[in-house]
């Protein structure tokens, strides 16, 4: 699953990989990007993707510098992390939409 943020009217060139989260670098609630599986598109916004695949994980950001619905789009982007993994092992039966089916006793101190 992968999932992006939109950041707001900020510089691309000012979001580094620990900005894409919170750009403000201020710990309050409301200040931490809200990463979900789609954003709507803003002209003049920056956006923060996090791919997360079997075999490849990543993040990059870009801005929408210009844009006309189903006409016309400008961006400009900046790869800050990449990976193609070889995977060697796994849990099994891993499904991102599949709830859980056996649950663990509860656990007390």
């Amino acid at each position: 699953m992968s999932l992006v943020a939109d950041l707001g009217d900020v510089p691309l060139a000012e979001v580094s990989s620990s900005r894409a989260f919170n750009f403000k670098r201020v710990h309050s609630f409301e200040l931490y990007s809200k990463f979900a599986k789609a954003a709507r598109v803003e002209p003049h916004h920056t956006y923060a993707v996090l791919i997360n695949t079997v075999d490849l994980r990543g993040l990059f950001v870009f801005r929408v510098e210009e844009y006309k619905p189903n006409s016309q789009l400008v961006l400009s982007y900046a790869v800050r992390h990449y990976q193609v993994l070889d995977v060697r092992g796994e849990s099994k039966g891993f499904d991102w939409s599949v709830e859980n089916r056996s649950i663990s006793p509860r656990f007390q101190w």
